[in-house]
């Protein structure tokens, strides 16, 4: 008797020692670099092609992360988004993001990307969905919201082409 009411608060124990991540935000805070036009992706009809973005940093809930992202702008040009400074609409982009636990997938539909002169920095903003993963991640869904900041600093013919990122990315889980 005393072994069953031992299995069964060990039981509990285990099922409520793990909360439920549904409805919670994380944080992921990551740095790295990015390639302008280092993929062969065009999702468009422009010439430009999909920058690649890669980041490491750490996340709560997460551990280490590590992070590839392929990331469509639109032409740059000043869209209204970007209070009079130039800029661009995001056109098409995706994240794997790697953790102890496994990859989480994830995709965007909504961003910009404003460029200030003054600062020689560009503010980014990414809006999506968590599309899957696998291993802890496997079947996850959930919201993810990117901001950042670009420091470019290898210019051709005054296009970024190289630079550095940070970005904090917010995770909000649907069901996992």
């Amino acid at each position: 008797m005393k072994k069953l009411l031992l299995f069964c608060l060990l039981v509990l124990l285990m099922a409520f020692s793990t909360p439920s991540q549904a409805g919670r935000p994380f944080i992921i805070e990551e740095s790295g670099s990015f390639i302008a036009q280092g993929t062969p992706i065009n999702t468009d009809s422009d010439p430009r092609t999909a920058d690649l973005v890669i980041t490491n940093g750490k996340g709560q809930g997460f551990g280490q992360t590590n992070t590839q992202s392929v990331i469509e702008w639109e032409t740059f040009g000043t869209p209204a988004e970007c209070a009079g400074n130039p800029g661009s609409l995001l056109a098409s982009g995706s994240s794997v993001i790697r953790t102890v636990k496994g990859l989480v997938f994830a995709a965007f539909d909504q961003g910009t990307n404003c460029f200030d002169s003054n600062t020689n920095t560009a503010a980014i903003t990414l809006d999506g969905e968590i599309t899957g993963g696998t291993g802890f991640y496997e079947g996850a869904s959930g919201k993810i919201s990117v901001t950042g900041t670009v420091h470019p600093f290898l210019f051709t013919n005054s296009d970024a082409q190289f630079g550095g990122v940070e970005l904090k990315a917010r995770v909000t889980w649907a069901n996992h």
